[in-house]
C-alpha cells in the first residue's frame, strides 16, 4: 500500500530553486499541463523569475536579479520564454541598449529658460 506523498519537489528551470509544492498546488500545475509531469519538470518557472521574464529580461538577466540556486545551469533559451509563458508579446525580448549614444534635445517652457538664464547671470 503506498502512501500519497504530501509535496513533490519542482525545480524552477531558469534559477534552478527549489519549491516544496503542496498536493493542490502541484495538481493545479500539473492540470495545467494536461497532466505531463515531464513536461512540468522541464518547464517549470518560479513565480520570482517568471516575473522578470514577462517584463521583457533575458534568462542571463533574470538569473543574475533573482539570484541561481548553487551552480545550476539552465536548460533554457531565450527563445524558448514566450511558448512557456504562453505570452505571444515577449516574442522580442528587451533589447539593453547601454552602449549605443542617445542624443536627446529638452526644450523648456520659454519663461523656465528665461528664469534659467537669470541665475546663470548672477
Amino acid at each position: 500500500m503506498s502512501k500519497s506523498r504530501k509535496t513533490r519537489k519542482l525545480i524552477c528551470q531558469v534559477t534552478g530553486k527549489p519549491l516544496m509544492a503542496a498536493a493542490e498546488y502541484y495538481a493545479k500545475k500539473l492540470s495545467k499541463y494536461e497532466g505531463d509531469e515531464n513536461r512540468l519538470h522541464n518547464e517549470y518557472i518560479c513565480q520570482q523569475a517568471k516575473k522578470y521574464l514577462q517584463k521583457g529580461y533575458s534568462i542571463q538577466e533574470t538569473r543574475d536579479a533573482v539570484g541561481v540556486y548553487k551552480t545550476f545551469k539552465s536548460p533554457l533559451e531565450d527563445e524558448d520564454i514566450p511558448k512557456l509563458l504562453n505570452d505571444k508579446s515577449l516574442v522580442n525580448l528587451r533589447i539593453n541598449n547601454i552602449d549605443s549614444v542617445k542624443l536627446g534635445v529638452i526644450k523648456t517652457d520659454p519663461d523656465v529658460q528665461e528664469f534659467i538664464n537669470s541665475l546663470r547671470d548672477e
